[in-house]
């Protein structure tokens, strides 16, 4: 038999089959036979110090192990390390270990590479055996490199174990391009810049430049030929969440692909949200599975996941202090993983559409944490922009319906999502929340003032400012005018200060009362931030635009609709330090203010920053 490879440089690799008489054969994958043969193999050979390293475990036992993931380059090296002995190097493959393989297999002076990755007997491999082998070895003058898992417990064949160091990808791409195209230099270099992003694995360089080397024979382009290669973390995810009903028992059962799900909504959340969030995902899924005639999901093995997950170092709580270490816990995931779990999740099983969403519906309106909450709206926002007509009508509509105001946040959340990785939905998303904020639903415009608060804001503040002031003017309960209020210092702190202040400005100016009310509440509001030197942001502002921050101060203070909130938001000011001498100058020259401004910030002195009164001082004061 025969098929396409080449990992050592051959257009075609023989295939000789041993058979047995319980019908467990042998396979054995000629790749080279003279020094010819090896000739492409060293250009395209990415150097590591594994090579060096197997290379002296086989002079030493002639059987070495070498532990490495998939896709990581394990293969090439080990032939590579085969090549140092003999021209004559093989790949066999069997589901016994190499202590059971027959003398019929083994041809005198050849090199042996035996894939065992995933094999039951390599999870945790006796030294009988691997070394069992060493005498037929010894006796036709063969070596044999076997591979196992990275997550492989070697304690047992230490003597005989390399740690697979693999090559730069990028390595693996230039010498495959330059070993099949040779002259061409400046097309290699060319791919190299272009190849974002760049492989991530020697594997995938592999398909990758051969994918590029088809292309360039065929003429096609070299972004022709990267639009078209497949996503390197959806493929990975695919992997990891294909049930495999034909293997072991931790590889049929639902539970492990609900907790790779659950991890890629819940990433950067401690391990106890995760865990329990994966428990009711594989209950929602396995209503589905159930329905199948062969469904195989045994009893869910959440502990033993649990303990393998957690032996992996502890990733970064992410909080102000350390944490507990048992309930602070992340798990760690790698960058984008999460994004591809969910694009595969959504487009490779329809099935489980309804299990999902009802799964993150639950979540965002029922867990008492607000990150989870929030952690759900995301993922709700990324499937939106997969299907947005369909989200829209399945959860966001109804939710802007729902009397919980909660729901309402939710929306806000997954629509800004929406918005932030898909900006031509901006149009549609604003435009809703416009509808929304004109309609008559109280529990519609509650959505619609959230979303304003949100990226649509920050991008458009005019629209989502005109918006607001229509729904302060619909005279909605104080809760509602409140959020308003959260809403305007959101567009403030996402960069639009001055649109923001000039807003303000046009409302402290207002004949209604409810508009003149909300400026007075928001500019309170805005007195709280602070910059990254923590001096107030207004202050910071008053620097660059001293009319503009000026004018809103005092139109907002001579206003009988002010309050005492900007009152003591000036005596906040004071009372830490802040230099307010020249804003009390301006605001001074209006007699109406002199007295309030004696009153709240004391007699007026040189310079109005001074320092704190003491606790007793203070005290007396009230």
């Amino acid at each position: 038999m025969s098929e396409s490879g080449d990992a050592i440089g051959r257009d075609q690799i023989n295939i000789t089959i041993h058979g047995s008489g319980d019908g467990k054969g042998w396979e054995v994958h000629s790749r080279s036979e003279t020094d010819g043969d090896l000739a492409d193999h060293w250009r395209t050979f990415a150097a590591t110090p594994s090579r060096a390293l197997l290379a002296e475990v086989l002079s030493r036992q002639r059987v070495a192990v070498l532990r490495a993931r998939r896709r990581s380059g394990a293969t090439t090296t080990a032939l590579a390390a085969l090549a140092m002995f003999t021209v004559r190097v093989r790949e066999v493959s069997g589901n016994r270990p190499p202590a059971s393989l027959p003398a019929t297999v083994i041809e005198p002076g050849c090199g042996y590479v035996f894939d065992a990755v995933g094999a039951a007997w390599t999870a945790r491999p006796r030294g009988s055996a691997v070394l069992g082998c060493r005498r037929l070895l010894e006796q036709h003058g063969a070596w044999l490199v076997v591979l196992v898992d990275s997550t492989a417990d070697t304690e047992n064949v230490r003597e005989l174990l390399v740690e697979h160091e693999p090559p730069d990808p990028r390595d693996v791409l230039a010498n495959h391009l330059h070993a099949a195209l040779p002259g061409e230099s400046a097309f290699v270099t060319e791919v190299l810049r272009e190849a974002q992003p760049p492989p991530r694995t020697p594997g995938e360089a592999a398909d990758l430049a051969r994918a590029l080397i088809r292309g360039h024979r065929a003429g096609r382009p070299i972004g022709a030929v990267m639009a078209g290669r497949p996503h390197p973390l959806r493929e990975e995810a695919r992997t990891r969440l294909r049930q495999n009903r034909d293997g072991p028992p931790e590889e049929r059962d639902l539970a492990r692909r609900a907790f790779l799900i659950a991890q890629a909504v819940l990433h950067d959340l401690p391990a106890a949200h995760v865990c329990r969030a994966a428990h009711h995902l594989a209950e929602q899924l396995y209503e589905v599975e159930k329905q199948k005639t062969n469904a195989k999901l045994g009893q869910l093995p959440f502990g033993d996941i649990l303990e393998s997950w957690l032996d992996a170092p502890p990733a970064d709580t992410g909080g102000d202090g350390p944490g507990d270490p048992d309930i602070d816990r992340r798990l760690p995931m790698p960058e984008g993983f999460a994004e591809a779990v969910l694009h595969v999740v959504w487009f490779d099983y329809i099935v489980a559409h309804e299990a999902l969403l009802h799964w993150l519906s639950g979540m965002a309106e029922n867990d008492p944490d607000r990150r989870v909450r929030f952690r759900a709206a995301l993922a709700l926002g990324r499937l939106a922009v997969y299907d947005f007509d369909f989200m829209v009508q399945t959860c966001f509509v109804p939710w802007s319906h729902d009397r919980r105001q909660s729901l309402h946040q939710v929306t806000a959340w997954a629509l800004e999502e929406t918005v932030k990785r898909d900006p031509a939905k901006l149009t549609r998303v604003f435009a809703a929340a416009d509808a929304w904020s004109r309609g008559r639903s109280i529990t519609q415009r509650s959505t619609a003032l959230r979303m304003y608060g949100t990226y649509l804001g920050v991008q458009n503040p005019e629209r989502a400012l005109r918006g607001l002031r229509h729904i302060v003017l619909k005279g909605d309960a104080a809760d509602q005018r409140r959020w308003v209020t959260f809403s305007l210092v959101e567009i403030f702190a996402g960069g639009r200060r001055t649109t923001v202040a000039r807003t303000l400005v046009d409302w402290a100016s207002s004949p209604q009362v409810r508009i003149r009310r909300t400026a007075a509440d928001s500019l309170a509001e805005l007195a709280e931030l602070d910059d990254p030197s923590g001096m107030p942001e207004l202050m910071t502002m008053f620097e660059a635009e001293p009319e503009l921050v000026g004018r809103l101060w005092r139109l907002v203070l001579t206003s009988r609709l002010c309050g005492r909130r900007p009152w003591d938001a000036l005596r906040t000011w004071r009372k830490r330090g802040v230099d307010m001498t020249e804003l009390r100058g301006r605001l001074e020259s209006d007699p109406r203010l002199r007295r309030p401004l004696a009153f709240y910030l004391g007699p007026h002195v040189a310079n109005a920053a001074l320092p704190a009164p003491a606790p007793c001082t203070e005290e007396a004061t009230r």
